[in-house]
C-alpha cells in the first residue's frame, strides 16, 4: 500500500494518475508497492514473468535486451516520474518478449500489478490513451535504435553517444558503452584508442575527456 508521499508524487510528476476516478486511485493506492532497488540488482521480465507497471521515484533504471550470447543492448533509461509498460507486457495480447531491467544506482519505484493496471485500463479511456501512448512512445525509441544500429557506421554512433554526455569528462567504461550501443567491448576500446590517435578525446581509467569530438568530419 502507498503512503502519502508515494501519492502526492503520483499526483505531481506522473501523468496517468490524475486520470484515474477516486475509486480507481483507491485502488492503485492499496495494490501499488513502494519497492527499492540497489545499485546493481538486475530485474527480468516476460510474458510468464510480468509483475507489473513501474514507475520511479528516484533513481535511473535501464531496460535492455540480451542475446543468447550474452551481448546487451540498451532501450532507454528510467529516471524520476518515468513509467515503464513493457515490464508489464502481459497486458497486450500476442506480444512475447523478454525485458531486462538493472538499477544503475540505488532506486526507489513504484510497482503497480499487471493484473489491477488491465482491469483499470478496460474501464478508463484516458488511461488507455495514456498507456497507447507510452508504448508508442517506446516503441519509437527502440526503431530509432535498431534504425541507427543498422543504417549509421559505429564511430558516428559512438561520436553521438559521447556528445549526448554534454560533459568534459565523461565518468563511464567501455563496458557500459558497448552495452548500451549493443556491441562489444572490444570494438569500442579499439575505436576510443583511435579516436585518442587522432586527437579527439584523452583515455583514463574509467573516464574520458573529451577534445575534440568534429576534428575529422
Amino acid at each position: 500500500m502507498l503512503n502519502k508521499f508515494d501519492i502526492d508524487f503520483l499526483e505531481k510528476n506522473t501523468q496517468f494518475y490524475s486520470t484515474l476516478t477516486k475509486e480507481d486511485k483507491d485502488l492503485f493506492s492499496s495494490k501499488a508497492i513502494h519497492v527499492t532497488y540497489s545499485k546493481d540488482d538486475s530485474l527480468y521480465f516476460s510474458d510468464k514473468n510480468c509483475n507489473g507497471f513501474i514507475t520511479v521515484l528516484s533513481g535511473t533504471l535501464r531496460a535492455f535486451l540480451t542475446s543468447d550470447e550474452g551481448k546487451e543492448i540498451t532501450l532507454y533509461r528510467l529516471e524520476k516520474g518515468y513509467s515503464c509498460i513493457l515490464s508489464a507486457s502481459c497486458i497486450f495480447k500476442n506480444i512475447q518478449f523478454n525485458i531486462n531491467i538493472d538499477a544503475l544506482e540505488n532506486t526507489e519505484a513504484i510497482v503497480f500489478p499487471s493484473e489491477y493496471l488491465q482491469k483499470l485500463s478496460q474501464n478508463n479511456m484516458s488511461l488507455n490513451q495514456y498507456i497507447l501512448d507510452l508504448t508508442q512512445s517506446r516503441f519509437s525509441e527502440v526503431m530509432w535504435i535498431m534504425q541507427d544500429i543498422v543504417f549509421t557506421s559505429f564511430d558516428k554512433r559512438l561520436i553521438k553517444y559521447l556528445e549526448s554526455f554534454n560533459k568534459k569528462v565523461i565518468k563511464v567504461t567501455h563496458e557500459n558503452i558497448a552495452n548500451d550501443l549493443g556491441t562489444a567491448r572490444e570494438v569500442v576500446s579499439r575505436m576510443l584508442k583511435y579516436f585518442e590517435k587522432e586527437g579527439m578525446v584523452k583515455l583514463s581509467r574509467g573516464s574520458i575527456t573529451i577534445i575534440d569530438l568534429n576534428k575529422n568530419k
